[in-house]
C-alpha cells in the first residue's frame, strides 16, 4: 500500500519523468542513438521481488492460470522477469532482487484483511465454477473475483527466482520486509538504489527510488532522489528543514502499513501538527502532541451519525483514537529500527537496520515483538539469507511440481497436459493453457486460433474423453505449442516422401491394410455415433471426395521407434461453399492404423469426423473391387465438387437477360443434380458444414444408451451394386480382351436410341475449349490482349463495373499482358488492329444516354 499521498507528492516534484534509456542528443552521427541514464547505469539496483510478482498477477491471464488445477507455471511471471532484466542490461545496471520473509505483528491487519478478501474471493469462485452454463455474465464476474484471489505463493515465488538465477542475477532474501532489507543495502552501500512502487522505502530512507517503472521501450519510470526531494518544501511548508525522524512522523501521520491514519484527519491539520512537532525538545511533549490529535479526532467521530452498518467502523476508529500515541510510537521505533539481515564479522545476523541507542532491549522498543523469534536458534541466519530456507516458512521453498500421471503414480506429465475441468470450467482458463492442453491430446491448433474456436475443440475433446497422446509426451517433456501448420510439424521427425503413383496407393490399400468391415469401423470410431456415419456416407456417394487428389507418403513420427509409417492422403469438399480439408490416414509397417497421428483439416479433424470415415468407405470400394484401376473409380464415384467449381463457364451462357427469378429457377434444379451445390443469393462462404458436424457429433455423445451401429459397409456394396457405370467397368474388366468389338456392338445398338449417355467433366470442358480458337496467330492475339486493356481501361474509369472476378483477372495481369502485347506486335498486322485506347468521351456520352 505504501504511505497515502506519498507518491503523489513526489510525482508533483519530477512532474516530467525519467527513463532508463534516453535517447542521444548529438551531432556526432556513429553515435549510438540510444544510451542509458547516467543516474542509474554502472549501478546495482535492489529490485522488490514483490512488486514485479503481484503486478503480474494482477493480469487477468495469470489470475485465470492461478485458478488452474493443477497448478501451472503462471506464464507473465516468467515475461515480467526476463523483460526486467533485458531493461537493465541494456541501461547497464546489476539488479539485485530482494524477497519478502515472515510476517510480523505491525502488518498484522493488512496481512490478515487481505488474505480474508481473497479467501472469499475464492469461494464466490468456487460456487460460479460449478454452474452448468457459464454466461458472460458470469464470466464477467468471475473474471473480477479471479483478479483479487491472485496471490504471490511459494511455487510462484520459487518459479520467479528460478528465472533470475538462470539469468545470473543475485537474489537474496529478507527476514521480514524485502522493504527493510532494501533500505539496508542502500545503507552500507550495496545498492545505489531501490526498483519498487511502495512509497514505503522512501519513508525508511531510501536515497534513490525509481517508481513506476515500465520495462517496455526506453523503461520509462520516475527516479526520486532523496537528497534533492528532501532539500525542497515538497510535502508540507518547512519540510526542507525536517529531519528523517520528522519525515518519519509525517509520513505516520499520513498513513502506511505499519500505523492507520486518524480517521478524518485533514492535510492541512498534518501539516499544523508538524510545526509544532519540530520544536518539541522532549519526549513528553510529543506523546502529549500525539494525545491531543488524538483526542481531538476522536471529539470529531463521536459528533458525527453512522448508520447502522457503520458502527463496527466507529468503534473501530474510537480504539484507533485511544491507543494512537502508543501505536504511534512504536511505528518509529519500527521505522527506526525495522529488523534486517547484516553480517557482522563474516556473519549473517538479524539486526535492526539503525542501531539502538540507549539501555532498551530490541523487544521493549517495538512493545512486544521479538524480531529474533524463529531465529534464536540459527547460529547463522545465512540460509535465509541466500534463500536455501525461506524465513517465513523455515523450510525450502516449495517448488511447484509436474503433476503425477492419473493411471502410473511413478510417472509425472508436463504442465497443461492434464486438467481438472470438473473443478475448473475451461471458459474460466486462459487460451494459451487449452490450446497446449489440446496438443498433449494429439489436438494441435493454430496460436492465432479465436478463443471460441479453441473453447468449442476443448469442450468437444472432454466429452469425447479424448485422451493423451503419450507417445509424444514420452519422447519430449518440454514439448510447447508455438503454432501448427501441417501433418509434418506436429508429428513428423523425417520429411514426408510423398507419391502419386496409382498403382502404389491401390495396392497398398488392398494389400498393407486390413480389410475395411463394420467391425474394422467399429474399432477405429467407436460404435454408434450414426449420425457421423450418415454424414460420413453422404461424403462417399455426393462427390465430397477428390480421387484425383489421392497420394501416398512414408515418414517417420514420434512414438514410432524410428520405423517409417505410410500416410493416405486426399482431399475432401463438403459443400460447394466449404473449405478444402485434407484427410491424412496414417498406418504403421503391419497396416496398424494410428488414430493418433491420424487427422483431418476440418475443425474436429482430430477427433473423429465425416470426413475421414468416408474415406475408409472408398477403401472398401477399392478392396473389393481389385481390378479397377483409378480410371474406374473416377468413371463409377460421383464428379468431385471441387471439379465442378473449377468448371470454365461459356461467357454467353452468363452475359444474358436472364431474371433473378430465372436464376434462381436455374440455381436450384442445379442443386438437385449437382451435391454440395448451394442456389442462394450471395456469393459468400457459409462454414455450415463445421456447424453441421460439431452439432452431429454432440448429438451422438449426448446418447445415453450406446446405438446400434449403422451398418455403412452394406450401404457402400448396395450403392456400388446398383450403380450402372459400375456395372459397365465390371463388364469391361471380365471382357478385357474382346473390348473392341464388344463396344463396336454397343455403339450400333445404340445408334437408334435416343437416351444421352452420361455427360463427364471432360465433356464440358472439351465443349467449352471448343467455343475458343486456341490457335490464334499473331494479329488475333494482339486483338484480343487490346481488347482485355480496353476493357479494363473501361472498369478503371467507372463506365462499367469492376465488381467482379473478370476485374480481378484483368487487373492481376495487367503487366503480363502487356508485355505479351509488345512481343506479340512485331508480328502482327497493325492495320488490323484495333486503337489501343478506347474513344471514352464517346463511351461517357453513351453509357450516360442508356
Amino acid at each position: 500500500m505504501g504511505v497515502k499521498n506519498l507518491t503523489k507528492q513526489l510525482k508533483a516534484f519530477n512532474k516530467v519523468g525519467d527513463s532508463l534509456l534516453k535517447e542521444n542528443i548529438t551531432d556526432d552521427k556513429n553515435a549510438p542513438a540510444i544510451v542509458p541514464n547516467p543516474d542509474v547505469t554502472k549501478k546495482r539496483i535492489g529490485v522488490d521481488a514483490s512488486v514485479i510478482l503481484h503486478k503480474a498477477l494482477h493480469n487477468i491471464e495469470s489470475a485465470r492460470e492461478f485458478q488452474c488445477i493443477p497448478k501451472i507455471p503462471i506464464t507473465k511471471i516468467d515475461t515480467a522477469c526476463i523483460k526486467l532484466i533485458n531493461i537493465a542490461r541494456r541501461a547497464n545496471i546489476e539488479l539485485v532482487i530482494c524477497t519478502d520473509g515472515a510476517h510480523h505483528m505491525f502488518k498484522g491487519s493488512v496481512d490478515a484483511h487481505r488474505k480474508k478478501d481473497r479467501n472469499n474471493s475464492q469461494l464466490l469462485l468456487n460456487e460460479i465454477f460449478q454452474r452448468q452454463d457459464l454466461d458472460n455474465d458470469a464470466i464477467e464476474e468471475a473474471d473480477k473475483l479471479m483478479k483479487k484471489a491472485a496471490h504471490v505463493t511459494e511455487e510462484i515465488l520459487s518459479q520467479a527466482i528460478d528465472i533470475f538465477r538462470q539469468n545470473n542475477i543475485e537474489v537474496y532474501g529478507a527476514p521480514y520486509e524485502a522493504d527493510f532489507q532494501l533500505v539496508e543495502w542502500e545503507n552500507s552501500g550495496f545498492t545505489h538504489g531501490t526498483i519498487s512502487i511502495d512509497s514505503d522505502i522512501f519513508l525508511l530512507g531510501s536515497k534513490m527510488l525509481i517508481d513506476s517503472l515500465n520495462v517496455e521501450k526506453l523503461g520509462n519510470c520516475f527516479i526520486y532522489k532523496r537528497d534533492d526531494i528532501m532539500s525542497t518544501d515538497t510535502f508540507a511548508p518547512g519540510s526542507s528543514l525536517w529531519t528523517n525522524d520528522d519525515f518519519l512522523v509525517y509520513c505516520g501521520l499520513q498513513g502506511c502499513d505499519w500505523i492507520k491514519r486518524l480517521h478524518g484527519l485533514k492535510q492541512k491539520r498534518i501539516e499544523e501538527f508538524m510545526r509544532y512537532w519540530v520544536v518539541c525538545v522532549d519526549n513528553s511533549s510529543r506523546v502529549k502532541l500525539l494525545d491531543e490529535l488524538a483526542l481531538e479526532i476522536k471529539t470529531q467521530i463521536n459528533a458525527r451519525t453512522f448508520t447502522s452498518n457503520a458502527k463496527a467502523s466507529k468503534e473501530s476508529d474510537i480504539e484507533h483514537c485511544d491507543k494512537f500515541s502508543i501505536r504511534f510510537l512504536t511505528y518509529l521505533q519500527l521505522a527506526r529500527h525495522a529488523p534486517v539481515i547484516k553480517v557482522v564479522d563474516g556473519k549473517h545476523i538479524v539486526a535492526p537496520l539503525n542501531n539502538i541507542d540507549g539501555s532498551s532491549s530490541w523487544k521493549e522498543l517495538l512493545h512486544g515483538f521479538d524480531p529474533m523469534v524463529g531465529f534464536y536458534d540459527c547460529n547463522d541466519v545465512k540460509d535465509f539469507y541466500v534463500m536455501r530456507r525461506w524465513a517465513r516458512t523455515k523450510q525450502p521453498l516449495r517448488r511447484l511440481r509436474r503433476p503425477v500421471d492419473p493411471i502410473d503414480d511413478g510417472n509425472t506429465l508436463p504442465h497443461k497436459s492434464i486438467i481438472n475441468f470438473c473443478k475448473v470450467p475451461p471458459e474460466i482458463l486462459p487460451t494459451n493453457a487449452l490450446i497446449e492442453w489440446l496438443s498433449y491430446h494429439g489436438i494441435p491448433v493454430p496460436k492465432a486460433e479465436k478463443r471460441q474456436e479453441v473453447l468449442r475443440k476443448v469442450k468437444l475433446a472432454i466429452a469425447c474423453e479424448h485422451p493423451l497422446d503419450r507417445a509424444k509426451i514420452r519422447t519430449d517433456e518440454n514439448i510447447t505449442t508455438n503454432s501448427y501448420v501441417s501433418w509434418e510439424h506436429i508429428a513428423g521427425v523425417s520429411k514426408v516422401l510423398w507419391s502419386a503413383n496409382a498403382d502404389q496407393i491401390l495396392s497398398f490399400i488392398r494389400e498393407g491394410i486390413r480389410p475395411v468391415d463394420d467391425e474394422y469401423l467399429d474399432t477405429i470410431f467407436g460404435t454408434g455415433k450414426n449420425g457421423i456415419r450418415l454424414r460420413a456416407l453422404k461424403r462417399f456417394n455426393s462427390g465430397s471426395l477428390d480421387i484425383n487428389s489421392l497420394r501416398i507418403g512414408k515418414a517417420v513420427v514420434e512414438g514410432e521407434g524410428g520405423c517409417p509409417v505410410t500416410i493416405i492422403e486426399i482431399k475432401c469438399t463438403p459443400s460447394m461453399k466449404s473449405e478444402v480439408y485434407g484427410s491424412c490416414l496414417v498406418f504403421q509397417n503391419d497396416g496398424t492404423y494410428l488414430n493418433n497421428k491420424s487427422k483431418c483439416d476440418c475443425p474436429n479433424g482430430w477427433l473423429f469426423c465425416s470426413h475421414s470415415l468416408a474415406v475408409f468407405l472408398l477403401f472398401r470400394v477399392m478392396q473389393l473391387k481389385d481390378s479397377w484401376g483409378i480410371k474406374d473409380l473416377l468413371d463409377v464415384m460421383p464428379q468431385p465438387i471441387k471439379t465442378l467449381q473449377n468448371l470454365p463457364i461459356a461467357a454467353k451462357m452468363v452475359l444474358t437477360g436472364s431474371t433473378p427469378e430465372e436464376t434462381k429457377a436455374i440455381g436450384r434444379q442445379i442443386a438437385k443434380e449437382v451435391p454440395g451445390y448451394s442456389a442462394k443469393d450471395d456469393n459468400t462462404r457459409i462454414e455450415t458444414d463445421a456447424v453441421e458436424e460439431t452439432e452431429a457429433i454432440y448429438a451422438d455423445l449426448s446418447i445415453q444408451n450406446k446405438a446400434k451401429s449403422i451398418k455403412l459397409c452394406d450401404k457402400v456394396d448396395a450403392f456400388i451394386g446398383s450403380s450402372k457405370q459400375a456395372q459397365r467397368v465390371d463388364a469391361n474388366s471380365a471382357t478385357e480382351g474382346n473390348g473392341e468389338e464388344i463396344n463396336k456392338l454397343k455403339s450400333k445398338k445404340r445408334k437408334g436410341q435416343k437416351k444421352a449417355r452420361k455427360v463427364t467433366t471432360d465433356d464440358v470442358k472439351q465443349y467449352n475449349e471448343s467455343l475458343l480458337d486456341t490457335k490464334q496467330d499473331a494479329t488475333r492475339r494482339c486483338a484480343t490482349l487490346l481488347r482485355h486493356n480496353r476493357l479494363h481501361r473501361l472498369m478503371k474509369e467507372g463506365l462499367i463495373s469492376s465488381d467482379n472476378s473478370l476485374s480481378y483477372h484483368l487487373n492481376h495481369f495487367s503487366d503480363d499482358r502487356n508485355k505479351e502485347l509488345e512481343e506479340k506486335r512485331s508480328e502482327a498486322n497493325t492495320d488490323d488492329l484495333p486503337p489501343d485506347e478506347p474513344d471514352m468521351a464517346f463511351l461517357a456520352d453513351y453509357f450516360a444516354a442508356i
